[in-house]
């Protein structure tokens, strides 16, 4: 009984390093995703506004990639034999992933509805945000990717994702108070303003939650 536990415990870590495999290339269209949105951001407080409407689009598009993968995904942990546990811990990682795209899609639909200048100084700060939750994101990616190529690496790289999630934190905090304090905003901007930097918050939250997930499964795999 013994044995044949531990063979189906083998096929279950084999399918399990499968599924971190496939979580790999999800991550890999996620990440494009959060790039889009900052160029889109880039471009928009550069004045090019068609240009930025268009990378607006491709946010969409890659999103829509995103979970067609993530679809994919699920079909595939659905049909194996992992155990339970491990199989949940997964799901949840996929949709945590999944998240950060879809509320990158979120923030660049909020960004379409802009329709007056941006004082400079609050621009340059919505950009830096994107910036830096872009770099949270990326950060992540490499903790996933870790789980398969580098296992001892992943708790310093989730670490640094953490980092970045709190200097996003910091930003967020930065943003509220310049925007509420600008006389020049329309009301309506305002509210505007607040929803487009609180989404793009929480896709570094997302970021900072997935990190959360490959630490249990980081343990789990000891």
């Amino acid at each position: 009984m013994v044995r044949n536990r531990n063979i189906l415990d083998w096929f279950g870590r084999k399918e399990e390093k499968e599924a971190l495999e496939k979580a790999r290339s999800h991550m890999d269209k996620v990440c494009e995703t959060v790039q889009a949105l900052d160029d889109a951001v880039n471009l928009l407080f550069d004045g090019k506004t068609d240009e930025a409407k268009t990378m607006i689009h491709t946010v969409r598009e890659k999103e829509h990639e995103a979970d067609n993968i993530r679809r994919a995904l699920f079909d595939f942990l659905s049909s194996g034999v992992m155990a339970p546990t491990d199989r949940e811990d997964l799901t949840h990682l996929i949709e945590m992933i999944d998240d950060i795209a879809d509320w990158a899609n979120d923030a660049g639909k909020l960004y379409s509805l802009i329709d007056e200048k941006i004082p400079g100084d609050i621009a340059q700060k919505l950009h830096t945000q994107t910036n830096v939750t872009l770099r949270c994101i990326l950060k992540t990616k490499e903790a996933v990717s870790a789980m398969v190529a580098d296992p001892k690496s992943v708790l310093a790289l989730c670490n640094e994702v953490e980092f970045l999630e709190e200097e996003c934190d910091d930003i967020e905090k930065d943003l509220f108070a310049t925007t509420i304090h600008n006389k020049n905003l329309s009301p309506s901007m305002l509210i505007l303003l607040h929803d487009i930097i609180a989404s793009v918050e929480t896709i570094s939250d997302k970021g900072e939650d997935t990190a959360d997930i490959l630490r249990v499964l980081l343990v789990k795999q000891q």
